[in-house]
């Protein structure tokens, strides 16, 4: 088995590393000016008078708060970028998972549906390809955003069951019949490389059983491709 992600990954991985350093670098320097104008309208007797004195003091408050929001930003996109240095890792699928969320909370704004994490009570280490796991949970809840009606919520729960780890995905819609979402979205995700992913992860899916959430299946520790079969 490869140690390494396909070259296309490990580029796209090293430059969107690289760029992340660059852009904290620049939020810094917009953040130290910003500082800077703060201290000297304070420190000029003249300007702390002036009636535009607190509008611009405002305006530098809502700088250095979206500067700390891109950092946080810039921070989790590093983090996405250096999953791809090695195709197999040990990592915490809590801290995994919770990295991913803030990184895809736009695509569930767009579409006015919550998308929450409850992590599992400790650390859930396992060993497996990351960069895939991530395209798998993204597969699945695009086809979630697009079953699910304004309103409606998606709850991602991690779990360790023995030698299995298990991702439950909730899904929250009053206009619909939950368990039938769950069905709808397995149904789509399978013609969006689904059982490609899931078969390179060593894991399956289900609906569990027919309720309102869907399941992944993965084991601590990856096999090759099919010979995974947890007795469910």
């Amino acid at each position: 088995m490869s140690e390494h992600e396909p070259k296309e990954i490990v580029f796209f991985g090293k430059i969107t590393a690289g760029m992340t350093h660059e852009m904290k670098n620049v939020l810094a320097i917009v953040k130290e000016s910003a500082g800077l104008m703060e201290d000297l309208i304070q420190l000029d007797p003249s300007s702390a008078e002036s009636s535009h004195a607190g509008r611009m003091l405002g305006a530098l408050k809502t700088i250095n708060e979206q500067v700390n929001r891109g950092v946080e930003l810039t921070s989790r996109l590093n983090r996405f970028a250096h999953d791809a240095d090695r195709a197999i890792q040990s990592f915490d699928v809590n801290d995994l998972m919770r990295n991913l969320i803030a990184l895809t909370q736009r695509f569930a704004r767009l579409k006015n549906v919550t998308l929450a994490m409850v992590p599992g009570p400790e650390p859930i280490m396992i060993e497996s390809r990351a960069v895939l796991l991530q395209m798998l949970l993204f597969v699945l809840m695009e086809a979630g955003l697009e079953a699910l009606q304004p309103g409606a919520g998606i709850e991602i729960h991690p779990r360790l069951q023995a030698d299995v780890c298990d991702i439950r995905l909730h899904f929250r819609d009053k206009t619909a019949d939950p368990a039938t979402i769950a069905a709808t979205v397995l149904d789509t995700a399978n013609g969006k490389m689904l059982g490609s992913l899931l078969g390179r992860l060593g894991g399956s899916a289900d609906t569990d059983g027919g309720s309102e959430s869907l399941v992944i299946h993965l084991p601590r520790r990856v096999h090759p491709p099919g010979a995974f079969s947890p007795d469910r």
